[in-house]
């Protein structure tokens, strides 16, 4: 089954994480324009909420990034970002919902821009949180494709690979987000379980 597959996939994910380490261009910056003031206040507020990364922090950050989300609906990094906040409030949640706000999100993103890393990620994520690793991996390989230079990529990936068992690689993208931002927490949590 597909799980016989799984070490297959890992080693293929950690030579293509090796080749993404690479460095053949300076990183890239995630690009960002909002139709409105409101929209980018209420976005960065969120995303600074969601990067405290636990409980009240992400309902926080879902809440605010649902508020830009009414302002600007098929806004992608939106989307993204939403998607990434419900999908991370969901696996705390003891009793989740069956409707899964945060793939649906993740979904839309894609298929608004399939060139989008942080919407691969949030695809991604979503399929982590129901533990699909074979459909969730391609979506971080093509984010790390995209665009190698973005921490929050780097940082989940990390999180997936060492869960997977690919203790260098996450350790590699841990160190590497780290570098990226040391105030980010996550990558720190992956280190300290490699």
């Amino acid at each position: 089954g597909p799980l016989a597959e799984l070490p297959r996939l890992v080693e293929r994910t950690a030579n293509d994480i090796e080749r993404a380490l690479v460095p053949t261009s300076p990183a890239q910056r995630e690009e960002l324009s909002f139709p409105s003031e409101d929209v980018a206040r209420l976005f960065f507020e969120a995303r600074t909420e969601y990067r405290s990364f636990w409980g009240s922090h992400l309902a926080k950050s879902a809440e605010l990034f649902d508020q830009a989300r009414a302002l600007a609906p098929e806004h992608p990094t939106l989307l993204a970002w939403s998607a990434a906040a419900h999908t991370r409030q969901r696996f705390f949640e003891t009793a989740p919902p069956e409707h899964d706000l945060g793939r649906e999100l993740a979904l839309r993103a894609v298929a608004l821009a399939p060139d989008s890393a942080v919407a691969h990620v949030a695809l991604a994520s979503s399929h982590m949180q129901r533990v699909a690793v074979l459909e969730a991996i391609p979506h971080f390989i093509e984010a790390l494709r995209l665009a190698p230079g973005l921490v929050e990529q780097r940082s989940h990936f990390a999180r997936v690979v060492a869960e997977c068992g690919a203790i260098e690689p996450a350790r590699l993208l841990a160190e590497r987000a780290l570098e990226l931002d040391p105030t980010f927490s996550e990558p720190l949590a992956v280190l300290m379980r490699v």
